[in-house]
């Protein structure tokens, strides 16, 4: 947008600086061989969250933003893959969006952002959305934004929400997609869900307990237990602060559904090399970091995120 500077997160009162691999492409990929990597998987986070756009505004910047990672994976062949970005909020403007991402640009899948303005990712009126995700084969990428909390809190929310708001925020949406009926609809749908699975890993014996309690089965459209779903149909990001943490996720989704992810360009990627390397020693620490991401084009060892 005019006026602010691409390199700092804004929102909040202290904006957050940011590394020129932010914005910069050519020292992104540097970044990468640097960590030992040859491809990565590459989308714009929270920035591309248009939901409380307008919809002929989230329009335009979605296929804007879509050209332009189009391009770069046209420019880095098996170096770069781009995830397209949709106005979620709008069903015909988001297939419309999606089917020229991945249909004519040829985008590895699609980003989706953990509510829509507020709203769940599956709202009913979205199911065309999904379904057209699914008639294209396309997988996810399930991402943060901003969440619902963080007005509630006032000075503290922008803190509250990235540090804690945003894991919250993305286990509700991946759980949603289980109760909704939306996974069960699309069979062969997979789901990136990064920073090792949110809360998830954590609260799946609560989530198949409530289940089983209250027979919560017969009030949604899932025909299985919850962890019957997050261990079938989601992969995950390594990303995380905590040794602990990752080995649950470990535990819990299995070593081949547990993926490299950096966080980068927010945090340095050469560090969670080291975090891994020290977490997980040989041979577990290069397995995950040789793991394939199900999306199109990256191959038997996919990109790092």
């Amino acid at each position: 947008m005019r006026g602010r500077d691409p390199n700092r997160v804004q929102g909040g009162p202290d904006p957050l600086p940011l590394p020129p691999t932010s914005s910069d492409l050519e020292a992104q990929l540097e970044d990468l061989a640097a960590a030992g990597f040859d491809a990565m998987l590459s989308s714009p986070a929270v920035f591309g969250d248009v939901s409380p756009l307008e919809v002929p505004e989230a329009k335009e910047l979605c296929l804007l933003v879509n050209e332009a990672y189009a391009q770069a994976q046209r420019d880095h062949p098996g170096q770069f893959f781009g995830l397209a970005t949709i106005p979620l909020q709008e069903p015909e403007a988001a297939v419309e969006v999606l089917d020229e991402a991945i249909l004519r640009q040829g985008l590895a899948g699609v980003l989706v952002h953990s509510n829509v303005d507020g709203r769940p990712i599956c709202y009913p009126e979205s199911a065309p959305v999904w379904d057209r995700i699914g008639e294209l084969g396309v997988n996810v990428v399930l991402h943060p934004t901003r969440s619902v909390i963080a007005p509630a809190y006032g000075d503290w929310g922008e803190l509250i929400d990235v540090s804690l708001g945003w894991l919250l925020d993305t286990s509700a949406a991946a759980f949603s997609l289980i109760v909704s009926g939306t996974l069960d609809r699309i069979p062969d749908l997979q789901v990136l869900h990064p920073h090792i699975g949110g809360v998830l890993p954590y609260l799946v014996g609560r989530l198949d307990g409530v289940a089983r309690y209250r027979r919560l089965n017969r009030g949604t459209a899932a025909s299985e237990l919850p962890s019957a779903y997050l261990t079938k149909r989601f992969v995950v990001d390594s990303s995380t602060h905590t040794p602990g943490a990752l080995r649950l996720a470990i535990d819990l989704y299995g070593s081949e559904r547990v993926v490299f992810g950096s966080d980068s360009p927010y945090l340095p990627r050469a560090d969670h090399v080291d975090f891994i390397q020290k977490v997980l020693p040989a041979p577990d620490g290069e397995q995950l970091m040789n793991a394939r991401f199900p999306f199109r084009g990256c191959g038997e060892s996919g990109p790092a995120r």
